[in-house]
């Protein structure tokens, strides 16, 4: 068993409940930037308890498990909500509001996942400290405020961060996005990559009064392959996404945590993922081959 599968290994049904019951929590009691007081005092409390050095550092806690000689690792998480009604209908949606400094009242909801970070935070504190035989080094679990307004880092780095913990060799950060939407983002990024670039430079390779009708052609060309690429993208998705057995290969490259009710639509989506990750190479190169070098010239009369 490797380091890691040990310290993974504390995570049980028990374990992953509590957390659950956490994240919920934090989404039904969200708070704004630098307003994080009863977050932070939830996220001090649970570090405490699980056996770190705590300390309020500007409007952030930092807990530190020192565990021996090793490097020294950092896992950062912001934890502000955003001026945001929720409507999602969730049974823990937020219902919270507040006076906003221009006197109107104003929903308060975590549409940023930060409560997803501070729950896997605090998850990965947890399971660090429970399981110090498996590894060696020094841990630290970093919280920061104000993330959506810039304001927290700076009050953090104010108030002697870099004094008062130990210097990282390693520090960590993560966000929270779906499959499905990392897709589509990229197949958008691809068809970004070949239409922007590619589309400017064939124009500025053409003649001045051949410019008009090569960007009507090359942006109908470059949406038509979009729409292609959206469709198959779609197609790969749907034909994977309820099939348990089609998309078992994927069983020896990736490891699925928490729900397993939904890894059949998980790993469909990898394989939509995949396929744009395809298109995006498959554009650099084209731009790369396909783009006259020259300078476009003015066509004789």
């Amino acid at each position: 068993m490797t380091s890691a599968q040990a310290v993974l290994s504390g995570l049980d049904e028990q374990t992953t409940a509590r957390h659950e019951a956490l994240y919920m929590h934090l989404h039904q009691n969200p708070e704004l930037s630098m307003q994080e007081h009863e977050t932070s005092a939830e996220i001090a409390r649970r570090l405490e308890g699980f056996g770190y050095e705590v300390q309020l550092i500007g409007g952030g806690v930092v807990g530190v498990l020192v565990n021996g000689p090793g490097m020294t690792v950092l896992f950062r998480a912001d934890m502000d909500a955003m001026p945001v009604t929720e409507a999602t209908g969730l049974p823990y949606a937020s219902t919270k509001t507040v006076t906003d400094a221009a006197g109107s009242t104003v929903g308060v909801m975590h549409a940023c996942a930060h409560d997803a970070h501070v729950t896997c935070g605090l998850g990965a504190a947890e399971l660090l400290a429970r399981s110090t035989d498996a590894w060696s080094g020094t841990y630290i679990a970093l919280f920061e405020p104000g993330e959506e307004t810039a304001q927290g880092a700076r009050s953090m780095v104010e108030d002697g961060l870099v004094r008062k913990v130990p210097r990282p060799d390693v520090a960590m950060a993560q966000h929270v996005l779906t499959s499905p939407a990392i897709a589509y983002v990229l197949f958008g990024l691809g068809l970004a990559f070949y239409a922007t670039p590619s589309t400017d430079a064939a124009l500025a390779n053409l003649p001045a009064n051949q410019a008009g009708s090569g960007a009507g052609i090359y942006k109908m060309a470059s949406s038509l392959g979009g729409a292609i690429g959206a469709a198959v993208s779609l197609a790969l998705f749907t034909a994977f996404r309820g099939s348990t057995e089609a998309t078992v290969f994927l069983g020896d490259v990736l490891v699925n945590y928490g729900r397993t009710d939904n890894v059949a639509l998980r790993r469909a989506a990898v394989i939509a993922l995949a396929f744009n990750l395809l298109m995006v190479i498959i554009a650099i190169v084209s731009i790369t081959l396909t783009v006259p070098k020259g300078k476009g010239e003015t066509a004789p009369d």
